[in-house]
C-alpha cells in the first residue's frame, strides 16, 4: 500500500531537500502535492486527502498551524509533522493542541525527519488505520517526571488538578516538584495549566458555538466571570471579540 504525503514549505531549497528525502528513501510513500502557503495546503489537502503532510508554520496567507486546523475538520485522522524554526515551548504547545504528531525544529537532520516519519508508518501498519496521537512530550522536556506531568494535565485538565495530588501520582514531594516544574519549562505549574485551560477555550470558541459560561466550564473553569477576566489578561480582548474576530477572519477559500 502506497501512502499519500503533502509538502507544504515556502522555501524552494526545503521544499526540494524534502522531496528528496522522501522519493530516496520511501517507496511506499506517494507525493500527491507541494504547497507554499496555507490556504494552498487547504485546498490541496481537500483534493488529495493525504495520509502525512509535513508543514512549516511560517508560511504565507495562513500559518501551518492554523492550516492544520482547518485540515483536521475534514481530515481527522491526518498524521502531521511540524517543521519550524520556532524552538520555544509556546509555538510546541499549540502544535499539541493542533494534534501533531511530531514538532521538528530547523535546521532538520534527515535521520530526525525519516525516524518520525517510520513511526507514522509503523502506526498505521500496527492499528491497520489511522490514529491520531499526541507529539512525544520529549520534543518539550527531556525529564520523564515532568513529561508524565504533561500527560495528566492533558487527561484531567476539567478537573480541579491540586499540585499535592499530582505530584503524589509522581512518588515526589510537591514542593520539589513545582520547583521542577519550574525549572523545566520556565513557568509555573498554575500558570502553565491556566494556559493550557485558555488555549482549550480558544478551540472551542473557533470551532463552536457554545455561549461563554458553557465554554468556561468546558475548559476546566468553575466561574465564567474569572474566565472572563484571564482570557482578556493573557489575550488581550474578550472571549468574545476573540471569537467574533476569528469568524471575521474565516473568509471562504477560493
Amino acid at each position: 500500500m502506497k501512502y499519500k504525503l503533502l509538502i507544504v514549505e515556502d522555501e524552494n531549497f526545503e521544499k526540494e531537500a524534502l522531496e528528496t528525502i522522501i522519493t530516496e528513501t520511501y517507496t511506499n510513500i506517494s507525493i500527491v502535492g507541494i504547497a507554499s502557503s496555507g490556504k494552498e495546503a487547504i485546498r490541496k489537502a481537500k483534493i488529495f486527502k493525504p495520509d502525512i503532510i509535513l508543514m512549516d508554520i511560517g508560511i504565507p496567507e495562513l500559518d501551518g498551524l492554523s492550516a492544520q486546523r482547518k485540515i483536521l475538520e475534514f481530515l481527522p485522522d491526518v498524521q502531521t509533522i511540524i517543521l519550524t524554526a520556532y524552538s520555544d515551548f509556546q509555538h510546541a504547545q499549540e502544535a499539541i493542541n493542533c494534534r501533531v504528531v511530531e514538532y521538528l525544529v530547523k535546521p532538520i537532520r534527515t535521520k530526525k525527519l525519516t525516524d518520525a516519519i517510520d513511526r507514522i508508518l509503523l502506526n498505521f501498519q500496527t492499528n491497520q488505520g489511522h490514529t491520531t496521537f499526541m507529539p512525544e512530550t520529549s520534543q518539550i522536556t527531556q525529564n520523564e517526571f515532568i513529561q508524565q506531568a504533561l500527560l495528566y494535565i492533558e487527561k484531567h485538565y476539567l478537573e480541579n488538578i491540586q499540585v499535592s495530588e499530582l505530584a503524589k501520582t509522581l512518588y515526589l514531594n510537591a514542593q520539589y516538584f513545582s520547583r521542577l516544574f519550574k525549572k523545566e519549562m520556565n513557568i509555573s505549574f498554575s500558570e502553565f495549566l491556566l494556559l493550557y485551560r485558555l488555549e482549550k477555550s480558544k478551540d472551542l470558541l473557533i470551532d463552536t458555538d457554545l455561549p461563554i459560561y458553557a465554554i468556561a466550564s468546558s475548559s476546566g473553569f468553575t466561574d465564567s466571570s474569572y474566565y472572563c477576566k484571564t482570557f482578556k489578561k493573557y489575550v488581550h480582548i474578550s472571549p468574545l471579540k476573540f471569537r467574533n474576530q476569528q469568524k471575521r477572519h474565516d473568509t471562504p477559500l477560493s
